[in-house]
């Protein structure tokens, strides 16, 4: 872990450990990135480290790997909203009357299934 956090010398140029490039504010930032696309090469892009100082820094880091996955996870609940988004506005504009029937079926007993929700719950607070 020493060797890591030490500058080394090559020939006439400096190398600096990924510790250094990969600063919390710079790993906050990536974060971001991340969460936002899920594309690791995009992230490190964007803040300017390479993607084998990323994984070293998520591989010895263990907030940092935690923060990492959550990102993943965020990004890819991104996603799939905007997958059903989609296919619910294909389906909504659709001139299959059937289909149309079907959507209406499905929100009037999305609104009795909350009715009913609120009613037990009223109950609950009133017991």
């Amino acid at each position: 872990m020493i060797n890591l956090l030490l500058c080394r010398l090559r020939g006439h140029k400096i190398v600096i450990s990924w510790h250094w490039k990969f600063n919390k504010k710079t790993r906050k930032r990536f974060i971001e990135y991340l969460a936002a696309t899920g594309n690791v090469s995009y992230a490190c892009r964007m803040v300017r480290v390479s993607t084998n100082c990323a994984y070293k820094a998520k591989s010895n880091l263990p907030n940092f790997s935690a923060n990492w996955d959550d990102a993943v996870e965020r990004a890819a609940e991104k996603l799939e909203d905007g997958r059903k988004r989609t296919a619910i506005g294909k389906v909504e504009g659709s001139d299959d009357e059937e289909i149309k029937r079907l959507i209406e079926d499905v929100k009037n007993l999305n609104d009795r299934v909350t009715a009913l929700i609120q009613s037990r719950e009223s109950r609950d607070r009133q017991n």
